[in-house]
């Protein structure tokens, strides 16, 4: 079941952030989260991906849901039984709607991190600066 919600998530958002009702964060624990991975995990994420690349493919992340169902209780359960294919797209839809903000971070991250792999691939040469800074 999770699994399912996953899978129509994924696919309803896609790796597409238009497809979510908001463009800019709000909440500030978001924002400072942020702003921390930007400051200090972006560019050791980016010079991961870049050290164990198969290919010259370059920094393409995709978007991943992170649904996790809640305790199951006699109605949830019931319904699921019931009609599972509903249940799930109802999960899913629920998933959209309350987690908007969570799906714009990830997508933020990826940006952030995106922009630390092409900053590498720019200047692969000068490897000092990103190679000094530790894993």
């Amino acid at each position: 079941m999770q699994e399912g919600v996953r899978q129509v998530v994924e696919s309803t958002i896609g790796d597409d952030r238009h497809n979510l009702r908001i463009s800019e964060l709000s909440d500030t624990r978001l924002l400072n989260q942020l702003a921390y991975v930007e400051e200090h995990e972006a560019a050791k994420t980016a010079r991961r991906a870049f050290l164990s690349r198969d290919d010259e493919s370059g920094y393409s992340p995709t978007f991943k849901s992170t649904y996790c169902p809640e305790e199951w209780n006699d109605k949830s359960l019931l319904t699921y039984i019931r009609n599972p294919n509903k249940f799930i797209a109802s999960e899913a839809e629920a998933y959209i709607d309350n987690h908007q903000e969570h799906m714009l971070y990830h997508f933020l991250v990826d940006d952030a991190v995106a922009a630390e792999y092409a900053a590498i691939e720019a200047n692969p040469g000068h490897a000092s600066k990103w190679l000094a800074i530790e894993f």
